[in-house]
């Protein structure tokens, strides 16, 4: 963490020099990213208004989308769904304008996801519909399985099992031909609960099995991203102490 942020902090610096509103967002959202793992709630939420306000000084719709994304995610990992909302709102207005197709559909899956935690799943079915339809007019594989998925998931909890496998079955089929370990895990984890509600545990426990084994190997791939960042980051380490010493 020290390393990053003596690299955001050079990077601000540099930005100032150069005035690209672009790069000055962007690094403000990264700072924000940091200070949310250091679990420093207001410097992010300080660091995301902030990247607001220039984007909305410079006229800048696609960042200003942006940053009311980030502020949206900032307000639903805090619990603060009505928040969450209005800068959901507000972006999805930007993304509209400017024919962010893909955007626009994660934005609409926010919508989902708060319905989920707030245990409306009709109404985050009706969202991930929506969401649905728009990645497929996008052609856009993974995010095509990942509504699948959801979609799968609320006919679960809803009481309608064969529409659920239905849609589950079908995005973990995408999910396995685009190679996406991480769907891949989702896809059979879902499987195994609704083969579990339909009380037949032995495809419940294969599903179970073969979910584990997928999870398994995702937090190897992980592992061995985080082997390379360190890497990574010691050697920027080194390369900081010759440049202040």
């Amino acid at each position: 963490i020290p390393s990053a942020i003596y690299y955001a902090n050079t990077a601000s610096d540099m930005a100032k020099t150069i005035n690209e509103p672009e790069v000055i967002v962007n690094n403000l959202h990264t700072k924000a990213k940091i200070s949310s793992i250091e679990n420093n709630k207001s410097q992010a939420l300080y660091l995301l208004r902030k990247s607001l306000a220039i984007s909305k000084i410079n006229k800048q719709r696609g960042l200003a989308q942006l940053s009311y994304r980030r502020l949206a995610s900032y307000y639903i990992d805090i619990y603060k769904y009505d928040t969450a909302i209005l800068y959901i709102d507000s972006s999805l207005v930007l993304c509209k304008q400017l024919g962010y197709k893909i955007e626009e559909s994660a934005l609409i899956t926010y919508k989902a996801h708060i319905e989920w935690m707030k245990k409306d799943f009709r109404t985050a079915l009706k969202y991930n519909l929506e969401a649905l339809q728009i990645r497929e007019n996008t052609g856009h594989k993974s995010s095509i399985s990942s509504s699948l998925l959801n979609i799968g998931g609320n006919y679960t909890k809803l009481g309608d099992y064969n529409k659920a496998q239905e849609y589950i079955e079908e995005g973990l089929q995408i999910a396995e031909e685009q190679k996406i370990l991480l769907f891949i895990t989702r896809g059979y984890e879902k499987l195994s609960e609704l083969y579990k509600l339909k009380e037949n545990y032995k495809d419940a426990l294969y599903y179970s099995d073969l979910k584990t084994r997928y999870q398994d190997s995702v937090n190897h791939i992980r592992s061995n991203e985080k082997v390379i960042l360190y890497s990574n980051l010691y050697e920027l380490e080194k390369e900081k102490r010759l440049i202040d010493s």
